[in-house]
């Protein structure tokens, strides 16, 4: 199913939405925290980059800059926080705080370092940050949202899944 999901949330790229206010991040999340985690980074990242290898060239009509493997760095390290949702309230605020905030820092690392955009400097730097703090802002509740959504959803999916295997197996839930 989380592989379904991270499918599914590359392709809803493909539709037109707010600016950094889609599941993504809790879906990555999610993946992180279930799946195995060369499993969660590697297919996450892969579904990303196909994604972008179609949506930028035919719908931006612009190729690749060099900079997006920063965007994908950031989205596999945000899929590493995904194990603290098996924890307690406070592990899972890390997470869904700590993630977005991993990726904005990594992915706008490589805005600044290759837009040319902001001087090379440390305060070119603070700029870009502050540029990014509307999309920041859209990706945290974002993932509030669709963490508090999806994380309980995924888990009554897993238990209902684990009862029929049961049933399945012949013996009593």
């Amino acid at each position: 199913m989380l592989y379904a999901l991270l499918v599914l949330v590359a392709l809803l790229r493909f539709v037109p939405h707010v600016a950094n206010f889609s599941p993504t991040f809790a879906v990555l999340l999610l993946a992180g925290g279930y799946l195995r985690r060369s499993s969660a980074i590697s297919v996450a990242v892969a579904a990303f980059a196909i994604a972008d290898l179609a949506l930028t060239p035919l719908v931006y009509h612009t190729t690749i800059p060099w900079t997006q493997v920063f965007v994908w760095l950031g989205l596999g390290v945000l899929a590493t926080f995904g194990p603290l949702l098996k924890s307690g309230m406070g592990a899972k605020a890390i997470a869904v705080l700590g993630g977005p905030t991993a990726f904005l820092l990594i992915a706008d690392f490589g805005v600044w370092l290759g837009s040319g955009l902001y001087p090379r400097t440390l305060s070119g730097l603070g700029l870009c940050y502050l540029a990014a703090l509307p999309f920041y802002r859209n990706a945290l509740l974002a993932t509030i949202l669709w963490t508090a959504v999806l994380l309980p959803a995924y888990m009554t999916w897993e238990r209902y899944v684990s009862a029929r295997r049961t049933l399945a197996n012949g013996q009593t839930a």
